[in-house]
């Protein structure tokens, strides 16, 4: 399996992402990296159960982080990573709880500026979503992290940058989310580790062979989800981008909130409320990993999620126990527990993502330019920054 690591004069082998933190100093990485490197170890003895010769891997990102799923934690898996496996029988570990999102960017007629802007708004929003579930496409801009941002790049040109997944896979009758309703609850299995309390959920040949094909073609859905939004904002846009950080991008490939680019790729890296986006692209010399004999790079979407003072994220019984210095907290392992936000928060790195310590020692690449926000729409309201 290290074939699919391509190392470089900074980070060699991937190992080197496992020690300590990627984030200076940052404590939830401490407790995340040997967990998910626990998991790494459940994932190959369960894969070598059914082929002796099938291995897997998991690579961090540099924004490695807690997710607020329960479910996805306790499974093993962290936001802010890469999870590879090779197995000649379909497989597949349900709890990356997958589904399809991505970032894209749109660029506008400086003439539709005020027609974004009257749009902008719940109701128009609520209409616009109505109208989408109407023509199949099923979406949400006021959950979550999602959001829709008119912005300004240095050049003065207009951006619509938009931050969403399907939704359609994520509930329903082709849901590639575990719960007691999925069309693969009863088809799924259990490997316990019994010295650490660990387990890996997972789905074996057939089943796995089905969820696989639901999930690649998520990928086109979700683009085309996309376009759609930005056709109904604007009825002049003159190029579009959309790359995916979540999602499967091939067989046995899944990425975990973060990007998997080639280096003449240009991704938005998002940061909190109001904050510019940061355009980056990869340096070609970067580490990266080996998919159909091509070189993709790992690139964070954002600055992820910590839980301050944390010391241990542990799995008893049913439930999974989060314990910081002053105090424990224990969750139900099931679909509908999520960590709350007076737990977790998203990382304040400043305005400036490459300023954080350990970047230019983890991550090559270039700024290619900043994306200042105008107008932006969230859960959180509808916010106004070019007054």
């Amino acid at each position: 399996m290290l074939k699919y690591f391509i190392g470089s004069d900074l980070i060699p082998n991937k190992n080197l992402l496992f020690q300590n933190s990627l984030l200076s100093g940052d404590n939830t990485q401490k407790r995340l990296l040997p967990y998910i490197n626990i998991t790494e170890q459940l994932m190959r003895e369960t894969l070598r159960l059914y082929d002796s010769n099938a291995n897997c891997i998991i690579i961090p990102s540099f924004d490695l982080g807690v997710p607020n799923n329960v479910m996805r934690l306790a499974g093993g898996f962290a936001t802010g990573s890469v999870v590879i496996w090779d197995s000649n029988i379909p497989f597949v570990p349900v709890d990356i709880t997958l589904n399809t999102c991505s970032s894209s960017y749109f660029f506008i007629d400086k003439s539709q500026a005020k027609n974004i802007s009257e749009k902008l708004n719940k109701e128009c929003i609520t209409q616009m979503t109505l109208l989408g579930e109407r023509q199949g496409y099923k979406f949400s801009f006021s959950s979550g992290n999602h959001f829709i941002m008119l912005a300004k790049n240095s050049d003065n040109q207009y951006v619509l940058i938009l931050h969403s997944s399907d939704k359609e896979y994520k509930v329903g009758q082709n849901a590639l989310y575990p719960s007691a309703d999925s069309w693969f609850s009863d088809l799924t299995k259990r490997y316990i580790d019994s010295y650490s309390g660990r387990y890996l959920d997972y789905l074996i040949g057939e089943p796995a062979y089905k969820f696989q094909d639901i999930a690649l073609k998520n990928n086109y859905k979700n683009k085309e989800i996309h376009s759609w939004v930005a056709s109904y904002l604007s009825d002049s846009i003159i190029s579009g981008f959309t790359y995916h950080h979540y999602g499967m991008p091939k067989e046995g490939v899944v990425q975990i909130g973060t990007y998997l680019i080639d280096h003449n790729d240009i991704v938005p890296i998002f940061s909190r409320i109001g904050y510019p986006v940061m355009m980056f692209k990869p340096d070609q010399s970067m580490w990266g990993i080996n998919i159909d004999e091509s070189k993709k790079h790992i690139i964070p979407h954002g600055w992820g999620q910590k839980i301050d003072n944390l010391t241990s994220i542990e799995v008893e019984d049913d439930s999974l126990v989060i314990r910081q210095i002053d105090k424990q907290s224990r969750f139900d392992i099931s679909e509908h527990s999520r960590l709350p936000d007076s737990l977790v928060q998203v990382r304040n790195l400043g305005e400036d993502f490459v300023c954080s310590p350990n970047w230019n020692k983890i991550i090559s690449g270039e700024i290619c330019d900043i994306y200042c926000p105008e107008l932006l729409y969230c859960r959180f309201g509808e916010f106004n920054y070019a007054k």
